[in-house]
């Protein structure tokens, strides 16, 4: 029998060409100047989950974590649900210690951090405010570390009121005043929205919606994320071609090892010419 490929890395390889070559296309036809992606473009989703929380994602050298939290007892806890509230994970020593340690050892690079409010926002702000002001020298508007609210945020009329520091999720089908709109730290949305229940397989239809979400944010000088994407190497190459900021995963040392071998061979194309 006639053998194709000869080995799986083969195929992966041929994929990777492949979708270079796509990706060269479209912005020769579109004339724009693609993304230069790294690891950095990489978002650690559901983060709580990894072995390490918070230490995987940063050896992986993501530049995007996202912790759900709730607000239990006068306490903060990373949790997926209230129901497994675990009272040794509280937010402090899963998130903020380790940034406070990476900050003040001079390893922290630029990075967000996506905090999904599960609990009411006013209480769950008001003890997270209290927590990171006791560390003023990492937390403050000349950090390395963004804080992003998700999830429960507060309306956009009170975001004035939160240390400017502190920034927050914006929606793309939200409107907002231009004070607010300079509080949006990131834009995010569902991406089933657009491509229905199974986001693996992305028409070109829903493509073409998608990268006009895409080209409109960036016209507004904010990066955008989609949440509940496939977590697939396919996927991945697709969010790269629509030229999202930010690559939902759940396993981040996987997706910094696809970027990496991609431009290695994006590399050694160019230096064939």
């Amino acid at each position: 029998m006639k053998k194709v490929y000869e080995t799986i890395e083969q195929q992966q390889t041929m994929k990777q060409l492949f979708t270079l070559l796509l990706l060269i296309l479209f912005n020769i036809n579109n004339k724009a100047q693609p993304i230069q992606y790294t690891s950095l473009n990489g978002h650690s989703h559901n983060d709580y989950f990894q072995a390490q929380p918070f230490v995987t994602a940063f050896e992986a050298g993501m530049g995007s974590i996202e912790a759900d939290v709730f607000l239990h007892k006068n306490q903060l806890y990373v949790a997926h649900t209230y129901f497994e509230i675990d009272m040794t994970c509280t937010f402090e020593d899963l998130y903020i210690l380790p940034i406070v340690h990476i900050v003040r050892s001079c390893k922290a690079y630029p990075m967000q951090l996506i905090i999904d409010v599960k609990t009411s926002s006013t209480g769950t702000l008001q003890e997270l405010v209290k927590q990171l002001s006791r560390y003023p020298d990492v937390f403050n508007e000349y950090s390395p570390i963004n804080i992003v609210i998700s999830g429960n945020r507060p309306p956009p009329s009170v975001w004035h009121y939160y240390p400017s520091y502190i920034q927050f999720d914006g929606r793309p089908d939200e409107a907002y005043t231009e004070s607010e709109w300079q509080r949006v730290g990131i834009v995010s949305d569902n991406i089933r929205r657009y491509t229905g229940l199974f986001s693996n397989n992305i028409s070109p239809q829903c493509y073409q919606k998608l990268k006009k979400i895409v080209n409109q944010i960036h016209r507004k000088g904010k990066k955008i994320r989609f949440w509940k994407s496939s977590d697939t190497e396919e996927t991945w190459q697709t969010l790269m071609l629509l030229g999202v900021d930010f690559i939902n995963t759940d396993v981040p040392q996987r997706l910094k090892k696809h970027i990496d071998r991609y431009y290695h061979y994006a590399s050694l194309s160019k230096s064939n010419y």
